[in-house]
Formats: structure tokens, sequence, C-alpha cells
């Protein structure tokens, strides 16, 4: 919690998870076609560091995680990215 700015200050919980870095980044190349969508890493290295053992625990033991990331699987997802989108929740959360 330390690592994050203050709330208060913030607009939504979109521009917290910007601020942490673990949105998607859009990456297209002309007609390519589809590509991976790695996570952004444009925000604090730390505060993605923190959150990433809570993210697999609530994804055992926290329900609406639990139930996100099986949806996530169900949908053939890579089990870092539904880490990844664990950790973004998350932070819609607080």
């Amino acid at each position: 919690m330390a690592e994050q700015p203050d709330i208060n200050e913030l607009q939504s919980a979109r521009q917290l998870a910007a601020y942490a870095g673990t949105t998607p980044r859009i990456f297209q190349t002309g007609t390519s076609g589809k590509t991976r969508t790695p996570m952004s890493k444009a925000g604090s290295r730390h505060l993605r560091k923190l959150l990433f053992f809570p993210a697999m625990t609530a994804i055992r033991y926290n329900s609406i995680c639990m139930a996100f990331a099986a949806r996530l699987k169900a949908q053939g997802k890579p089990s870092i990215v539904i880490v990844g989108a664990v950790m973004t929740k998350l932070l819609h959360i607080i």
C-alpha cells in the first residue's frame, strides 16, 4: 500500500492499474495479424513485484478472483496472463 499513490488523487481504478503497469499493452504492426498482448510495464515495477504473490494467493482463496481466473482459463489464457489479470483485478478491488 505504501508503493501506490494517494487513492483520493486518482479518478478511477484504471488509473491505479496503469500506475502499477499491469494493464495490457496493445501491439500491432501493419497487417501482421494478432500478436500476444504483453503487460504494459510502464508503471511502478516495485508495485508489480509486490502484487505477484498476493495475486497467486487470491487465485486460490478469493472467490471473486477464483471465478475470474477460472473464466480466463476456460478461454485458454496462459497461466502468467491470468496472474497479470488478477493483479489488475486486485488493484480494481482496492
